[in-house]
């Protein structure tokens, strides 16, 4: 298993990303009121936060395919998760620290919203640790 990894390192990275992306699935699609809560947000956000917890279920089963099969030939795989990441990184830092601010901050019916930096920072921590394993495994995904 760690050998289709090229070494522990790029395992470890692998399966920290599997981890966070397996956090934010259950967060959003199973315990997604609470979550919801935990921002401040509206209940009426609920099928938009299942639908994205959706998406990210399918990243997540598909890498444990990948974890207990092989890297082999996988590179849209990492290549979708980098540019989803990379999107959600620019997106996330125009949102919380352009936008909100400037638009809603201080707004009727915003007073209770939490708007925090976990709109983009985990975002940009996955987009580089995506990088580092896509350099690290281009033997292996591109055949």
């Amino acid at each position: 298993m760690i050998e289709n990894f090229n070494g522990p390192i790029y395992f470890i990275l692998f399966i920290i990303l599997l981890l966070a992306n397996l956090y934010y699935a259950y967060s959003t699609l199973i315990n997604s009121k609470k979550w919801l809560d935990q921002y401040g947000t509206h209940h009426s956000a609920l099928i938009v936060t299942r639908i994205l917890g959706s998406v990210i279920s399918g990243f997540v089963l598909i890498g444990v395919y990948i974890l207990f099969t092989s890297t082999a030939g996988t590179w849209s795989y990492f290549a979708t998760l980098f540019i989803s990441y990379l999107i959600m990184s620019i997106i996330g830092i125009y949102s919380v620290e352009v936008d909100y601010p400037n638009n809603y901050k201080g707004k009727e019916g915003f007073e209770k919203v939490i708007v925090t930096k976990e709109g983009y920072v985990p975002a940009i921590i996955f987009t580089v640790i995506t990088a580092i394993i896509i350099y690290g495994l281009s033997d292996k995904i591109y055949i």
